[in-house]
């Protein structure tokens, strides 16, 4: 707001305005939205020993005006009281339309949810807050909350959409149904969800909290993705009408932030739109805005390497790329990721990791072999707990028995036999570091 209000004026100068004590039963978020959003006027708050806490909302505001040099003397009391009048009739309609929404459950402001399309061909609001609660309860387990209180607060989530308050408010969706339920006395975990199911509104926005919010908000995510996809309705070129890019950095913002590792093809698999002939899409589409924010902080060619893997599950996929960029500021890793690099190249075409350890003649390939039996357990289970700069460590030690067997043997002997388990030896090496990131898919 003050970024916003310094370009609006020329000369700032802040006068001081009261609006009556009376107003201040409304809920304070309204009436700080309606002060920052309408009228770009700041709220002030009673002091607070506590630094966390801004204390309570005064009936004390300020607002930004040009210099009022050469104007009459009493102008600034002009421009705070014509702001308070405005205001006051804001408040005054608000606790109107307060007083007339608390008069019917939120369930019954919902029931109008049938007059409302959500997108073409894809029902009514009604019918996404059905599917939305349903999902709701299938996630509950995921996250570890009452299945119940969750499909309870997916089947509200959109009831205030209906309500004066939120026509006359738009940007207090969600919190005015908070209000409500909590008025109605749903329980907080309830009326907390309600709210909690619209954030992240924005990147790097805060986040929902609750596991139930947690759970109404992936629904609702998941849903939209699932149906807009379903119904042919995908982004093209900058072109996001329905906000498909927002939802999908929500989706993945939610997963990380709990750190749910559940993959994505089983996620969608719980919503009810059938997916078969876009499913691959779909998946790309959120893989791609995951590859975007994690370019934001790593290179992009660890990411790439990292998403070549073909794991879907978003927390993991999180974990390699953080632990390959940790190894890749090394002055280790070069020598590293060309030796790999070379592994990889030389079985790309030789998918398979079986090979005859007793057949493995040469000492170089026996020593390779012990190396890989020693450390493979451990990397695998390092892996398995998402600690990958452990699984990329133990793994980085068969670095000298590859080298050393590159240079004792030719891999591509005349011999097919002893080429197809020389190339089987260093395929179960390769599939160990590719469960990681691929290799070479990382730059010179």
């Amino acid at each position: 707001l003050v970024d916003e209000v310094v370009n609006l004026v020329e000369w700032p100068v802040v006068v001081s305005a009261t609006f009556p004590q009376s107003l201040l039963d409304l809920p304070p978020r309204l009436l700080v939205e309606s002060m920052g959003v309408h009228q770009r006027v700041f709220p002030l708050y009673t002091r607070s020993e506590d630094e966390t806490n801004p204390g309570r909302l005064s009936h004390h505001f300020l607002v930004v005006t040009n210099h009022t040099k050469g104007h009459e003397p009493d102008v600034a009391t002009i421009i705070g009281d014509g702001n308070r009048r405005v205001l006051q009739a804001r408040f005054h309609d608000a606790q109107f339309f307060y007083a007339e929404d608390k008069k019917i459950p939120l369930a019954d402001h919902g029931k109008s949810l049938g007059d409302m399309r959500w997108i073409r061909d894809g029902g009514t609001m009604a019918d996404k807050s059905q599917r939305v609660a349903a999902l709701s309860k299938a996630l509950a387990a995921i996250f570890e909350c009452n299945p119940e209180e969750a499909q309870h607060a997916g089947a509200l989530c959109k009831a205030d959409l209906m309500t004066l308050m939120v026509g006359e408010f738009p940007e207090l969706q969600g919190h005015v149904g908070r209000l409500l339920a909590s008025h109605e006395g749903l329980g907080n975990a309830v009326a907390t969800a309600i709210e909690e199911h619209y954030l992240p509104r924005f990147t790097g926005d805060e986040l929902p909290c609750s596991p139930q919010g947690r759970s109404v908000a992936l629904a609702d995510r998941l849903d939209t993705l699932a149906g807009c996809f379903a119904k042919g309705l995908r982004p093209k070129g900058s072109a996001d009408p329905l906000g498909l890019r927002r939802a999908s950095n929500g989706l993945i913002a939610i997963l990380l932030d709990a750190q749910i590792q559940t993959p994505l093809p089983e996620l969608f698999g719980l919503t009810e739109w059938e997916l078969d002939s876009c499913s691959d899409a779909l998946l790309q589409f959120v893989v791609t805005r995951l590859r975007t924010h994690m370019c934001e902080n790593h290179p992009t060619d660890v990411v790439d390497a990292v998403l070549g893997t073909g794991d879907l599950n978003v927390v993991a996929l999180s974990a390699r790329v953080q632990a390959l960029s940790a190894i890749a500021t090394t002055a280790e890793f070069g020598p590293l990721k060309e030796t790999f690099k070379r592994v990889m190249g030389l079985t790309k075409e030789h998918l398979q990791t079986d090979y005859a350890a007793n057949k493995l003649a040469h000492p170089s390939e026996k020593a390779l072999h012990d190396a890989l039996d020693n450390v493979a357990d451990r990397a695998q289970q390092a892996a398995d707990n998402l600690d990958f700069a452990t699984s990329l460590a133990e793994l980085s030690s068969l670095k000298g028995p590859v080298d050393q067997l590159f240079e004792d043997v030719m891999v591509m002997d005349d011999d097919l036999e002893i080429r197809r388990n020389r190339l089987g030896l260093l395929r179960s090496v390769a599939d160990a570091f590719r469960h990681i990131a691929d290799f070479t898919r990382l730059s010179t």
